[in-house]
């Protein structure tokens, strides 16, 4: 209502149509303008000549993703509902370029400013048919914009252009190659090189050619020659060829070189060459030997160190070959090292001199300035050595002195000096970590005499690098509910009668809050002796307590061993690592306000450790019993092999392998050292030797002192045996009752008997061997009688055969000559069979002797046990025959007996035939008594070939070669034989040897029944009286 008049309904809709076509109206205006200015093109028409170029200015309003296009001659397909043409540019795949402007298009994008981007674009070596109309596109999604104005382009044919002929070969360094420019004949002039060099034209063919010779360098390599028409001003007329020259690395050198460094510092040198293919490798030396850590252009050196210092160069290496570059020279300074001062006596009394010197173990270069503190004060000294002369308690204090030389400074640890007898070793006493609100006291110690009377407090919070005094004097500082503005640093200095001391060290106290962050480095495994660290860290405020515990894992039941507790954020150890150090590690951070850990295991590997080796003893180690060595020892790889050795003094020997050795039936042998050797893959170890000694019973001897036979003997009962013998006792014959429980034991000659002894040890007994003892005494006596005359016979016997042996020679018949002794044997009368004792039988000039010898004399030679054949006869032959060899006087003949073995006795008949039966001797005069010591027969080496062979009845033996060592018989008739008293000059005959043989051609006939066997012959040799 307007004016108190009511609208119509035509003037109510008047203003909604209003709004309505303005809007459309603004709608249509907006759209015109918002297109020009989305796109615009700068120029409208351009006309170029063949093979020249042409840009086309364009800019457009920037959004994200566009998809841009540039097409010539493009039409609307209203079917379609998109534009169709030829598209010279496009930046995306869909949208492809047309062949025929691939590699002639440039496309500038770039911002122009701040709301619009640059979509030029430059068409090189422009064809006619390029003539035609350009319009820009872009699109992204539905938003699709075309340039509404277009580029008309118009090319005019050219005559002149030119074109450069491609080259068909790689050049390399030291090639010459010829370059061609051509254009049409119809062209006026020849093509010219933008070149300081002489080039050729000519005609070739159609063409006008212009010919460029280069002897190809290094240098050339990207070296871009222009060619272009003669009369052409416009340079997209000109066409250009770079040329590509491969050639090994030249002017290689190390850049970035800065020849003096600080220790620490980064050093960065790079290998600058000029190579086409580019470098393959490269590699690096210092001081001439090759660094195989780096082989890229660059080698760094991170944090160069003292030894880094050295000359460098390195070599680049591609397909043609190889260059080194020249050295350069890396000097390493470094801040003063290991400072330290050095004095004589940290307690000096006072009124007398001290000297201090600053000592600097390593520096470069040399320190050129020294500056001396006292406290922390400036002592305004700058030589190397100071004096404190006629010292007093001033001098009391920390001293350090600090070195320079222009690289850097480097300060000494405190020295501390002290002179009687002013307060010293002040400290601060109390809680360094306090909750908040408790009560806080702080004591002053000192050791001063007189003790000090005075204190001094200072403090400095944390956020102050100043201390301030504090109001109190006492000994003990208090604070009545600490606030967090009481935390900070406190130092106090006590003062007595002598004078004031130094200010104590610094004494922090803290407000805590429970640890966070914790943090444990450390390896997982390592060798043993390796180096070890390990840091544990943790954050919190103020510094939490951070224990660092060890577990062992190997135990039955784990064992957890602190090993360190600081009071700082972070702790680090080093140790060199050992089977101990194995286990799993905690990190504990704890303060007044809460705690935290985190853990982490190590493992150590070592070689076998606590090899040893044990007995099990449960069998007492006594004989015929089992024993079982076990080898223990524990590594890291566990132990791979075991082995078992016994020593026996200096013997060693390899007795088996194995974590066991098992000794079955054990015996004395079985006893030694046995040590055992365990081994993995890291090494071996021995253990100690263990000593294995077996029980066994007594094993005896018996030992004799030496005897004659008529002195006391002494038995000793020698008795091998572990454990040592317990008891002895000596027996005689088949006596029960011992003789004795001694040791030894002395047998005297009435004592005959058989012997032996008795032992025993806590294994069981053992009796010896029996031993006789005056049981052959008369033998005894015998034989040391009859071996000097056994001796005595051989020595004689063997003179006999030396001597008839030079009687042979001489001798040429040989036949007639006998001797002496066989004309005494019955001529093929007597016979005897197998010889086989020879008695020796005496006559001497008693008379009770001659009747004993008579019956052993002449022919009366018999057997024991057996009778001779036709005995009667042949005696009484061999009587007659002996009286009528005729008479000696004053001789006695003995005769030895010549016994049968008893088996041989026992044969029918033997006949055995004398042959060879020679004395070696003729006569040994000698005057032989009747004695009771007369010596019995010996009976001395015999030796026979056993055969049993029956002889026929009635055969005839032969005694062959009977000789003697005279030339003629002796005379037998003037023998009395039947006389009992010799005369006044006595002959005995002896003999010495025997040897019976048979005659071969009067062989005894053999029965069937021993036709197999062999012939029987005895020999009796060294038959001695």
């Amino acid at each position: 209502m307007l004016g108190g008049r009511s609208l119509s309904t035509s003037e109510k809709m008047c203003p909604v149509w209003r709004l309505l076509f303005l809007w459309v109206h603004l709608s249509l205006c907006s759209s015109l303008t918002t297109e020009k200015e989305h796109i615009h093109l700068s120029e409208r028409t351009a006309t170029k000549e063949e093979g020249s170029c042409v840009t086309i200015h364009c800019d457009y309003l920037y959004e994200e993703g566009l998809e841009l296009i540039w097409f010539k001659n493009a039409e609307w397909i209203q079917d379609l509902k998109h534009f169709n043409g030829t598209i010279v540019y496009s930046n995306t795949q869909k949208y492809p370029q047309a062949s025929e402007y691939s590699n002639r298009v440039e496309f500038l994008n770039y911002t122009t400013d701040s709301n619009r981007y640059n979509c030029t674009i430059t068409i090189n070596s422009l064809k006619i048919s390029d003539s035609g109309n350009y319009r820009f596109r872009y699109i992204k999604g539905d938003i699709k914009q075309m340039s509404t104005m277009n580029m008309s382009l118009t090319v005019n044919a050219s005559a002149c252009q030119v074109h450069l002929k491609p080259l068909n070969k790689t050049l390399r360094e030291k090639d010459t190659v010829t370059l061609q420019c051509s254009t049409s004949e119809q062209c006026k002039n020849y093509p010219k090189w933008k070149t300081s060099l002489n080039y050729t034209t000519e005609d070739v063919g159609k063409e006008k050619v212009s010919k460029l010779l280069l002897n190809v360098t290094w240098k050339d390599h990207g070296t871009t020659l222009s060619c272009h028409p003669a009369e052409g001003k416009d340079d997209c007329q000109t066409r250009n060829i770079t040329l590509t020259v491969e050639f090994a690395p030249k002017e290689t050198k190390i850049t970035g070189n800065p020849e003096n460094v600080n220790k620490g510092d980064k050093v960065t040198l790079t290998c600058s060459t000029i190579a086409h293919p580019k470098v393959m490798s490269y590699m690096w030396f210092k001081d001439n030997k090759e660094q195989l850590n780096q082989h890229t252009e660059t080698y760094i050196l991170n944090k160069v160190k003292a030894e880094d210092s050295g000359e460098y160069h390195c070599q680049a290496t591609n397909d043609h070959g190889k260059q080194n570059s020249s050295t350069v020279k890396i000097n390493v300074q470094y801040a003063p090292e290991g400072v330290e001062v050095r004095v004589e006596n940290k307690y000096v009394t006072k009124g007398r001199n001290l000297t201090l010197t600053c000592f600097v173990q390593r520096v470069n270069p040399a320190v050129d300035f020294h500056r001396w503190y006292k406290d922390n004060n400036d002592m305004k000294q700058n030589r190397k050595e100071i004096v404190l002369q006629n010292v007093t308690k001033h001098n009391n204090g920390r001293y350090l002195c600090e070195a320079s030389n222009g690289i850097g400074k480097t300060s000494s640890n405190q020295t501390e000096i002290s002179v009687k007898y002013a307060p010293e070793n002040i400290t601060i006493q109390g809680n360094k970590e306090i909750k908040l609100g408790l009560n806080l006291i702080l004591c002053c110690s000192s050791d001063a005499y007189p003790q000090p009377s005075l204190y001094s407090w200072y403090y400095k919070s944390e956020s102050t690098q100043h201390y301030v005094a504090l109001p109190q004097t006492n000994k003990e500082y208090q604070v009545a509910k600490v606030a967090i503005n009481n935390s900070g640093w406190y130092m106090c200095s006590p003062k007595n009668d002598i004078g004031s001391g130094l200010n104590s060290t610094e004494f922090e106290v803290l407000i805590l809050y429970p640890p966070r962050q914790l943090t444990l480095n450390m390896p997982s495994v390592l060798r043993e002796t390796e180096k070890f660290t390990i840091t544990c860290s943790a954050e919190s405020y103020p510094v939490a307590e951070i224990t660092l515990s060890r577990t062992s894992l190997t135990n039955t039941k784990p064992k957890t061993v602190n090993m360190e507790k600081v009071g700082l954020s972070t702790l680090t150890l080093s140790y060199n690592v050992s089977e101990s150090h194995a286990g799993e590690y905690t990190c504990t951070a704890e303060n007044s306000e809460g705690k935290n850990y985190t853990k982490q295991q190590l493992k150590v590997l070592y070689t076998p450790k606590d090899v040893k080796a044990s007995v099990d003893s449960s069998g007492g180690l006594k004989e015929g019993t089992d024993l079982t060595l076990t080898c223990k020892a524990h590594s890291e790889p566990s132990v791979s092999k075991y082995e078992w050795k016994k020593s026996m003094g200096a013997q060693t020997v390899k007795v088996g392998d194995g974590q066991n050795l098992t000794l079955h039936s054990l015996n004395a042998s079985h006893s030694g050292n046995y040590s055992c050797t365990a081994r993995n893959s890291l090494g071996e170890k021995t253990s100690a030797s263990e000593e294995i000694r077996v029980k066994y019973r007594p094993y005896i001897k018996v030992i004799q002192s030496s005897r004659d036979g008529t002195t006391s003997v002494q038995l000793f009962c020698n008795a091998e045996c572990y454990p040592a013998a317990t008891q002895y006792k000596w027996y005689r014959n088949n006596e029960t009752e011992a003789l004795s429980d001694h040791q030894s034991y002395t047998v005297h000659p009435q004592q005959a008997g058989i012997y032996y002894c008795n032992v025993t040890n806590e294994i069981g007994e053992s009796t010896s061997e029996r031993v006789e003892l005056f049981l052959n005494s008369f033998l005894q006596k015998l034989l040391k009688i009859v071996m000097p005359l056994c001796l005595l016979c051989i020595l004689t016997v063997l003179l006999i055969l030396m001597y008839r042996i030079f009687l042979r020679k001489r001798s040429s018949d040989g036949a007639d000559r006998q001797s002496f002794f066989f004309s005494l044997i019955p001529d093929r009368s007597s016979t005897v069979s197998d010889l086989f004792l020879l008695q020796h039988m005496e006559t001497v000039n008693n008379p009770s002797c001659v009747q004993g010898s008579r019956n052993n004399t002449r022919e009366n030679l018999a057997t024991e046990g057996a009778m001779w054949t036709n005995s009667q006869t042949n005696s009484s032959s061999t009587n007659s025959d002996i009286h009528r060899t005729g008479s000696v006087s004053n001789i006695h003949t003995v005769y030895d007996a010549l016994m049968l073995p008893r088996a041989r006795q026992e044969t029918d008949s033997p006949i055995a035939t004398y042959s060879n039966l020679q004395s070696k001797t003729n006569h040994y005069p000698t005057t032989i008594g009747c004695d009771a010591n007369a010596v019995g027969p010996v009976y001395a080496a015999v030796s026979k070939n056993k055969q049993k062979t029956k002889v026929v009845q009635n055969a005839n033996e032969d005694y062959e070669n009977v000789s003697g060592a005279q030339n003629s018989k002796p005379d037998f008739s003037n023998i009395d034989w039947e006389s009992d008293t010799s005369e006044e000059e006595e002959e005995e005959v002896h003999y010495t040897q025997v040897t019976i043989t048979v005659n071969p051609q009067n062989k005894p006939k053999r029965t069937e029944e021993d036709s197999s066997s062999e012939e029987e012959k005895t020999v009796y040799t060294q038959v001695k009286t």
